[in-house]
């Protein structure tokens, strides 16, 4: 009973994930999001692989090291400088995109509320309804003014 309670929670929290950020990936920006959003996923999977690299380079450079085997060792270095310069780069690369698909769905954002704000002079129409304030903290300090 629990569980389903839980299952039933995350759908409902995630139906309205979707609902509020489902406007922007259908949106005029949504190829360049989605495609974005594809290569991030791209090179998160190719560092989940090169992790999996590291551990089987891991093996057999302690393997090189037990046998007393330098020459693999040293092989194995060079090998392991390779796959943390190709990590680094995809890591730096990842975040990059990552912060660029943010910075541009933050700026789709602030258009559509300045949009929505501005548009159909809704800011003109709030003023001529005198209606109060949803802003907590204004509505704390008018009371206290004499």
């Amino acid at each position: 009973m629990r569980r389903m309670r839980l299952l039933i929670h995350a759908a409902t929290f995630l139906g309205k994930v979707w609902k509020l950020a489902r406007p922007y990936w259908f949106s005029e920006e949504r190829w360049r999001a989605r495609g974005l959003l594809a290569a991030i996923v791209t090179l998160s999977l190719g560092l989940v692989y090169l992790l999996v690299a590291f551990n089987r380079w891991n093996r057999d450079f302690y393997n090189a090291l037990q046998e007393k085997n330098s020459q693999d060792a040293f092989a194995l270095l060079l090998y392991f400088g390779f796959l943390a310069g190709v990590f680094i780069a995809g890591s730096i690369y990842r975040l990059y995109l990552q912060q660029m698909l943010e910075m541009r769905w933050r700026v789709w954002l602030t258009k559509q509320y300045v949009g929505d704000w501005l548009g159909d002079r809704t800011y003109y129409r709030l003023e001529l309804t005198r209606a109060a304030t949803d802003n907590p903290r204004i509505c704390a300090i008018s009371r206290r003014a004499p």
